[in-house]
């Protein structure tokens, strides 16, 4: 392994950092708690040697945790990942906890180039105020991957601008490329010349719990793949907006061209006025509801003689303390943020919320 701890680069005419290698072991490379601001000085050097930190290693592992990278002009991360299918298997690639803000050029660059599919994990990271264009006014995205199976969890993008916010592509078409889960995209602006659009997807994917809300793209979801069928499930998310009719037209996929070969699935979100008592029926299957009750200091779900399953439960009271089931119905402590109770019925059950 080698390690770059609690160090600083900066004013740099090229990269901050550059760690490349032709030897075909391993290579597990870790930076962590460091400041890389203000590199990509030169605009003759950046035509050549983009990112302020350049990783071109055969299986190349990388782990940057806790970071602070600002102010570069040739973007952040940019790493071509070479994968010897005979070596063994590998630890996960992953980007931490860092933030990321005010830098031009592409602000993250991964792609896999050769041998098996790897893996690499995005998450916790905030990204702000990021303008993905080089000084020859080329527009790259904000986050752009490739050719690799990814985990993006938890991330904030705030008040970016590129040709996306995120770029995926992946060509398996029987294999979950990516995986999107409680995220958030909020106003950021699209470059593209298709309208503007914040997620370019081009492979299987799950994308939940997140938030996308970015009103000044065209689309939030879009698509150019035109391989074989891929289905993106985008099911409990929220667009900015809870009803279908709405939601519709902020994607772009197979069912409004059918020179398209991705389909996005998708469903709004259920929000509830904020209230102390509810109670209804309900036709058979699953029911979803917007939890965010922080006017109120306690919840208690209410069974009446049939079976009741709660999933998902991440809301606490407005006092702090977890909310809490009655009647031998169990609810989960978790987040202090919103989130979806998903309820299993059966036909003309009665649910009585207090």
């Amino acid at each position: 392994m080698h390690r770059i701890t609690e160090s600083t680069f900066s004013g740099n005419l090229g990269h901050g950092i550059s760690y490349t290698s032709a030897q075909m072991e391993t290579h597990l490379f870790r930076i962590e708690r460091s400041k890389i601001v203000n590199n990509g000085l030169s605009p003759s050097l950046n035509k050549i040697y983009p990112g302020a930190i350049f990783l071109n290693a055969s299986n190349q592992v990388f782990q940057i945790f806790n970071n602070y990278l600002a102010k570069n002009r040739n973007g952040t991360l940019y790493s071509t990942i070479q994968n010897d299918e005979s070596a063994p298997n590998q630890p996960i690639s992953q980007l931490h906890a860092n933030t990321i803000e005010s830098n031009k050029g592409g602000t993250v660059f991964l792609e896999g180039i050769s041998g098996a599919y790897l893996t690499v994990k995005v998450t916790d990271n905030y990204f702000s105020v990021n303008l993905a264009m080089d000084l020859d006014h080329y527009v790259h995205s904000i986050c752009n991957i490739s050719n690799l199976v990814a985990h993006l969890r938890g991330n904030f993008f705030y008040n970016n601008s590129g040709q996306y916010v995120l770029e995926y592509s992946f060509p398996v078409t029987y294999v979950t490329g990516l995986t999107f889960l409680n995220n958030t995209l909020f106003r950021n602006h699209g470059l593209g010349v298709n309208y503007g659009a914040t997620i370019l997807c081009n492979g299987r994917a799950e994308m939940h719990g997140n938030v996308i809300e970015n009103p000044r793209n065209h689309y939030q979801i879009s698509t150019t793949w035109q391989g074989g069928s891929i289905i993106v499930n985008a099911t409990l998310n929220w667009w900015g907006e809870g009803v279908l009719t709405l939601i519709a037209p902020l994607i772009m996929d197979s069912t409004k061209d059918n020179k398209l070969s991705l389909k996005v699935i998708f469903q709004p979100f259920i929000q509830l006025q904020p209230q102390r008592v509810l109670s209804s029926k309900f036709r058979s299957g699953f029911v979803n509801f917007f939890c965010c009750p922080t006017d109120i200091t306690s919840m208690a779900v209410r069974q009446l003689d049939y079976p009741l399953k709660l999933h998902g439960m991440r809301c606490r009271n407005s006092l702090g303390g977890p909310f809490k089931g009655v009647g031998g119905v169990g609810v989960g402590e978790g987040s202090i943020y919103c989130s979806i109770i998903t309820i299993n019925m059966t036909a003309n059950q009665q649910l009585t919320i207090i």
